[in-house]
């Protein structure tokens, strides 16, 4: 169903080259835009979030699910495996306003650093 635990998607993650880090839900939407700004330098490869599920009232309290957000050339997209093909986000900043708003957990991904040798 996709309901894992952060520390599932972290470990696949790493196994496929990759870093998390946990956003810190008290800090505001332009805090963590500001993070993505400047991790673009660094690597940034998308957001994961954990979002309530879509069964019905009673299932969305119990039930999460995992969701990319992928910026690419300026552009946001959603990547849901519970949709049938990528989404356009036409208002990122607000999308993740309201994901910090509702304690969705948000994960930024950034591609592994190589060791210098």
């Amino acid at each position: 169903t996709g309901n894992y635990d952060a520390n599932v998607a972290l470990l696949v993650l790493q196994q496929q080259g990759y870093e998390a880090m946990f956003f810190d839900a008290r800090k505001s939407s332009a805090d963590l835009i500001a993070t993505i700004d400047d991790g673009r330098r660094e690597g940034f490869a998308g957001l994961l979030v954990n979002v309530p599920g879509t069964l019905g009232w009673i299932h969305r309290r119990l039930t999460r699910h995992w969701m990319v957000y992928k910026g690419q050339s300026e552009k946001w997209w959603t990547l849901d495996s519970k949709a049938s093909s990528a989404r356009s986000c036409e208002d990122f900043d607000g999308t993740i306003a309201d994901h910090l708003a509702g304690g969705d957990t948000i994960l930024i991904i950034c591609k592994a650093k190589q060791a210098e040798t």
